[in-house]
């Protein structure tokens, strides 16, 4: 997601099973589990769609996202 030479080089790190976990549980907790493929595919520009090939920012972002939702439904 990262444009700079910087955050690229960031991107380099894959997705951490601990976030390859909060993920699933955000996506489950908040009922968008069969929007999952979408919503990556939207979030990686259409790199991929599967979470596991998230990279570590990628999913952090991801995660800070349905984390933000969630607490707007509240």
């Amino acid at each position: 997601m990262a444009n700079n030479h910087k955050g690229a080089m960031r991107d380099c790190r894959m997705i951490s099973l601990a976030q390859l976990r909060k993920l699933h549980a955000k996506l489950n907790e908040l009922g968008l589990m069969d929007l999952k493929r979408d919503m990556i595919a939207d979030c990686t520009d259409g790199r991929t769609t599967s979470s596991r090939e998230l990279t570590f920012s990628e999913a952090k972002c991801l995660i800070e996202a349905l984390s933000d939702s969630d607490e707007r439904q509240r």
